[in-house]
C-alpha cells in the first residue's frame, strides 16, 4: 500500500490498521470516546441534531478474542490486562481499555521509527490509559504529559471546574522526529526588541555579545567602527522560550458562532492539531487519525503539506469532514474510500440497511455538509456565482428520495428544504430515473437560474441518480465548475468569468 492520496475510511478502525503496513505512518493522534456511557449528537442548528456515534462500552466477544490475542503475542501485556480484568467490572471501563490496548498495538506496529503517537483522553481516563501505553510503547519513550488548559463558562458543580484535557505523547524510539515550538515571547525580550530596533543591533559589551535585528544595519555599524569587529553576533529570536507541556494559548471552539465550527460533537480546534502536527512531523509525512471525527486532523494536516488518513465509525464523520476538505481547497479527487459502495449493488444494500447512513455516504460523494431532517439527513454546499454584478455565494441543497422513483411529494419536499435553508439550487438523489410526467414537469416549473455569466444558466432542481454519484460524473457539471473561488484572490477570480 502507497499513500499517494489522501485516505478516508468508515467502519472499524482496527480492520484497517491491521490492513497497513508496517512502519509505514509518521504521525498518529487520536481523540477516541471517553466511556461517557452516553451518545454523542451532531447538532446542526439550534433543534437539529443526528445521532453520531455511541460511547457505552460492555463487554463481549471482541474482548475476549483480544485477551486470546494479547496472550500469544503479547504476553506482558496480556499479563497486565488480565490484572486489571481482576480489579475492574466486565463493563465501562475495562472493555474500553481492551478495546483500546488492541487498537494501540496496531497503531504501534504502523508506526515508523522516526513516528510518534498523541492520545487525547479525559482525565477520568488518563490515568489507566497511560499503563496501557507504557506497556505497548515502552515507559522509556514516555515523552509528555500534555495538558490543554481552557476556559469556558462555569457550571454548577460540587468540585472545581473542570477545564483541562489530557493528551499522552510517546515516540516510537530516541529516532523520532520533534521539531521545536516556541511560545510567546517574553515581555523582557519585548523590551529589548523595541531598544535595539532603530539601530539594528544591541550591544553586550562586558560579554562581548551582540543581539543583531537588522543585519545590514549591523553590518554598517562594524564597517563603519561604531561595533567592534570582535563581538560574538547573536540573531533576535523574538525572545520566545520552547513551549512547555502545558498549553492555555489554545482557545475551546465555543459556542455555534464560530465559524470553525462544524456541529460534530468534541471537535477540537485547529490549532491544536496544527501544534502537534508541526513538533512531531515534516512535509510529506503522513499522519493518521483512527477516530477522525469532523476531520480536524485532516484539514491540519493537508493545510501543513502532509498526508493523511482518517478513519472513523460512521459515515457521518467521513461525510462531514469530506465537505470540510472541499471547503478547505483540498484536492478531493485525490480521496479514497474504504469501506462504502463502489458500485449500485452494494449502495443498494447500504440504503436497505440502514438508510440515514444511506443519506451520509451519498453527501459524503457531493462534499455536500451533513444536516438533519428528522428521520434522514441532506446536505448543504456552497458554490460562487458570476454576472455583471460581481461575486455571489449560494448554496445548493441536496436530499435523497424518499420513493423510487421520485413522486411529487418528493419535489415538494425538496423545495421545502431548499426555501428553509435558503438554498437556490437543489438536487435530488435517486436510484431511479423518474417517467412520470407530472414529476417531470414539476421539476421544469421550477425554472431556471443564472450561473457563471448572465448567459449561463441551468434548472433550478435537478435530477441525479445513484449511479451518477459513484461515477462522480455530477461534478463535471457547470454548477461547480469554480467551486474553490472564493480561496482565490478578486483579479483570479474575475479570470475565471
Amino acid at each position: 500500500m502507497t499513500f499517494d492520496q489522501n485516505v478516508l475510511a468508515y467502519g472499524d478502525n482496527l480492520d484497517y490498521l491491521r490492513g497497513l503496513p508496517t512502519e509505514s505512518v509518521d504521525l498518529i493522534y487520536l481523540d477516541p470516546p471517553y466511556n461517557s456511557k452516553r451518545d454523542y449528537n451532531a447538532t446542526f442548528g439550534a433543534d437539529a441534531q443526528i445521532k453520531a456515534f455511541k460511547d457505552t462500552w460492555t463487554w463481549g466477544k471482541d474482548d475476549e478474542r483480544a485477551l486470546h490475542h494479547f496472550a500469544k503475542e503479547h504476553p506482558t501485556l496480556g499479563q497486565f490486562m488480565l490484572a486489571l480484568g481482576g480489579l475492574l467490572p466486565k463493563q465501562g471501563l475495562y472493555p474500553y481499555l481492551v478495546a483500546m490496548a488492541i487498537r494501540l498495538v496496531e497503531m504501534q506496529r504502523v508506526l515508523k521509527p522516526t513516528g510518534s503517537i498523541y492520545l487525547h483522553v479525559d482525565p477520568t481516563a488518563s490515568h489507566y490509559l497511560k499503563l496501557v501505553m507504557d506497556q505497548i510503547f515502552g515507559g522509556q519513550n514516555f515523552r509528555n504529559e500534555i495538558i490543554w488548559a481552557y476556559r469556558g463558562m462555569p457550571a454548577k458543580s460540587r468540585a472545581f471546574q473542570k477545564k483541562h484535557d489530557v493528551i499522552l505523547f510517546y515516540a516510537k524510539s530516541d529516532q523520532a522526529t520533534f521539531n521545536v515550538q516556541l511560545g510567546q515571547p517574553t515581555a523582557g525580550s519585548l523590551k529589548t526588541f523595541e531598544s535595539g530596533m532603530s539601530r539594528g543591533y544591541n550591544a553586550n559589551l562586558s560579554k562581548k555579545m551582540v543581539t543583531v535585528f537588522d543585519w545590514d544595519k549591523y553590518n554598517h555599524a562594524v564597517a563603519t567602527k561604531k561595533l567592534p569587529c570582535d563581538l560574538k553576533p547573536t540573531e533576535f529570536s523574538g525572545g520566545r522560550p520552547p513551549l512547555s507541556d502545558w498549553w492555555e494559548d489554545i482557545r475551546i471552539l465555543g459556542g455555534p458562532g464560530n465559524k470553525e465550527r462544524t456541529g460534530y460533537p468534541t471537535q477540537k480546534p485547529l490549532a491544536l492539531l496544527e501544534r502537534i502536527i508541526l513538533a512531531s512531523s515534516n512535509e510529506g509525512d503522513v499522519v493518521l487519525d483512527p477516530y477522525m471525527g469532523s476531520g480536524t486532523t485532516c484539514v491540519a494536516a493537508a493545510k501543513l503539506g502532509r498526508r493523511f488518513i482518517g478513519l472513523d465509525l460512521t459515515p457521518l464523520a467521513v461525510a462531514t469532514a469530506k465537505a470540510r476538505l472541499d471547503q478547505a481547497g483540498v484536492d478531493v479527487t485525490a480521496i479514497d474510500y474504504w469501506g462504502s459502495p463502489r458500485d449500485l449493488a452494494s449502495a443498494r444494500h447500504l440504503f436497505k440497511q440502514n438508510v440515514r447512513d444511506f443519506d451520509c455516504w451519498a453527501l459524503m460523494n457531493c462534499s455536500a455538509m451533513p444536516q438533519d431532517c428528522m428521520s434522514r439527513v441532506f446536505g448543504l454546499r456552497n458554490y460562487m456565482r458570476f454576472d455583471s454584478k460581481g461575486l455571489h455565494q449560494e448554496r445548493a441543497l441536496y436530499v435523497t428520495s424518499l420513493n423510487e422513483p421520485p413522486v411529487l411529494d418528493d419535489i415538494a419536499r425538496l423545495r421545502r428544504l431548499m426555501t428553509a435553508q435558503n438554498a437556490q439550487l437543489g438536487l435530488l438523489i435517486c436510484f431511479e430515473y423518474p417517467t412520470d410526467p407530472e414529476v417531470l414537469q414539476a421539476v421544469a416549473d421550477a425554472g431556471l437560474i443564472k450561473l457563471n455569466g448572465d448567459a449561463k444558466t441551468t434548472p433550478k432542481l435537478q435530477i441525479i441518480t445513484v449511479q451518477d454519484v459513484i461515477d462522480q460524473s455530477y461534478l463535471a457539471t457547470e454548477v461547480f465548475s469554480h467551486e474553490r473561488v472564493e480561496r482565490q484572490t478578486p483579479v483570479q477570480q474575475m479570470e475565471l468569468v
